[in-house]
């Protein structure tokens, strides 16, 4: 069983048993009567296969100084070439969370080995 730690940690650029070959970024800005929305989408594809979509939604007024301002992070698996990946998406608030998630992940890692 794959774990999905594995994937974002290698996106992020932490050590990962999973290597990054290629990314394919998309950037689009859209605005409605309440705010603009900056919307990132990247396809991660993997060494052994796998794929992976990345999505960020974030509005553009929110101040610099907001330690962990909200935003709408997600991972999905689009192709898991035969691998079982655990969980196949995940989604988090702000960026914090995903930090938060992360090191947790890291620390369920290191004592199963």
């Amino acid at each position: 069983m794959e774990r999905l730690f594995s994937y974002i940690s290698a996106i992020e650029g932490a050590p990962s048993p999973v290597s990054l070959v290629d990314r394919v970024h998309h950037l689009r800005d859209h605005s409605d009567e309440l705010a603009e929305v900056r919307v990132t989408q990247s396809l991660y594809r993997f060494s052994n296969g796998v794929e992976l979509l990345h999505r960020r939604e974030q509005e553009q007024q929110q101040s610099d100084d907001q330690l962990c301002a909200e935003c709408w992070i997600s991972y999905q698996v689009l192709n898991n070439n035969g691998f079982a990946i655990t969980p196949s998406q995940k989604s988090f608030s702000n960026v914090c969370q995903q930090r938060f998630w992360l090191k947790m992940q890291a620390g369920l890692q290191g004592s199963s080995e």
